[in-house]
């Protein structure tokens, strides 16, 4: 019987197993996943368990336990034109541990225990993927079924409340799979791990060495001397910084000038429930 799942890899070596992992622990690990950059960012994301015998004979299967948290961020904040807005948002932590490099520490031995299987010679399959179609809260429905009876069409039973956020997510989730697209509030994390793990002096070099040219014209326009000077003011842009200034009458005014680490940072969780492509390419 052949396995119902496209194998990506596979390991028949033994996985040591432990209740937390630190960078040495990693050279155990023989199989990996696909490069999925985004899964684990969404409370929809979830791991299918299977196991089979050594035919191919499915034994059993079940949804690997998840015991994901949420922090509720709140925040007030200018935007560049100066108008004052607000968000509250809602940051969700998944219980995957993932590492790095964006590959995920299973507990084999403990899946199988959950479902009671007998230890002896099987086969277990790890499928990653989105629950985003259809649910017990939010069902679908058979629209059309084709000719042949191969394919049916499904629509959402429900219909869409602005005044409730989870059908609101629920309903955008739909449009993204439909569409191929991806919600903001799923990229958040890969964002900021982006715009803290930036290195602005590796950029400036590479972009010194490709156009001297636009370097020297930098110093003249803004009155700097050395690469160093530039670096230290391209850090200010993008990090942000204060200045104290004497105002008279020995009153010292602070005032702080949010980066654009900052301002990206604010906009993600403002419009978090935006639709937006993931077909990007980042480039220096």
């Amino acid at each position: 019987m052949a396995y119902p799942y496209l194998t990506i890899s596979s390991t028949t070596t033994d996985l040591n197993t432990g209740s937390f992992y630190s960078e040495s622990d990693l050279t155990t690990f023989n199989a990996s996943q696909s490069n999925d950059i985004f899964f684990g960012s969404s409370e929809k994301d979830i791991i299918e368990f299977s196991i089979f015998d050594i035919s191919g004979n499915l034994i059993s299967s079940s949804i690997i336990n998840k015991n994901d948290t949420y922090n509720v961020l709140n925040g007030n904040y200018k935007d560049v034109d100066q108008n004052s807005l607000s968000y509250s948002y809602k940051k969700f932590n998944t219980s995957y541990i993932i590492n790095k490099n964006r590959n995920i520490l299973l507990d084999t031995l403990s899946d199988i225990n959950n479902l009671g299987i007998p230890r002896g010679s099987n086969v277990v399959s790890y499928n990653f993927t989105k629950n985003v179609a259809g649910d017990n809260k939010y069902k679908l429905i058979i629209k059309d079924i084709s000719v042949d009876r191969k394919e049916i069409s499904l629509i959402p039973s429900f219909k869409l409340d602005l005044t409730n956020e989870d059908n609101v997510l629920t309903n955008l989730y739909y449009e993204c799979f439909c569409q191929k697209l991806i919600l903001v509030k799923d990229i958040i994390d890969l964002i900021q791990n982006k715009l803290n793990t930036f290195k602005l002096n590796d950029s400036y070099e590479v972009a010194a060495a490709r156009d001297p040219a636009a370097v020297e014209s930098m110093k003249s326009i803004f009155g700097l001397k050395t690469d160093s000077d530039i670096v230290e003011f391209l850090n200010k842009i993008y990090k942000g910084f204060s200045i104290k200034y004497d105002q008279g009458n020995n009153t010292t005014i602070s005032k702080k000038y949010e980066g654009i680490i900052n301002y990206i940072t604010n906009w993600t969780y403002t419009y978090y429930k935006n639709i937006v492509s993931y077909r990007f390419k980042v480039t220096i």
